[in-house]
């Protein structure tokens, strides 16, 4: 979650996609961690930058999420 905050204060989609990455390898880790992806649109949240750019973090790290999620599932089939 610090990246997110990190991505949150500096709109980088290089921090949130590496915060949704580090939650993923948690998530893989503790499934009990699904519960925090609600957490993933905090970004929408705050006005200080525009929509678009809200928007992309909040894809940027459901996309870094979804990444490793995928392939490690992939693999155990």
């Amino acid at each position: 979650m610090l990246f997110l905050f990190v991505a949150v204060r500096r709109p980088s989609s290089n921090f949130a996609l590496l915060s949704g990455a580090t939650l993923a390898l948690a998530n893989i880790a503790v499934p009990a961690i699904v519960w925090l992806i609600p957490l993933f649109g905090l970004p929408l949240f705050f006005e200080r930058y525009p929509l678009r750019a809200r928007v992309h973090l909040v894809a940027s790290t459901l996309l870094g999420f979804a990444l490793p999620t995928i392939a490690w599932g992939l693999r155990h089939v």
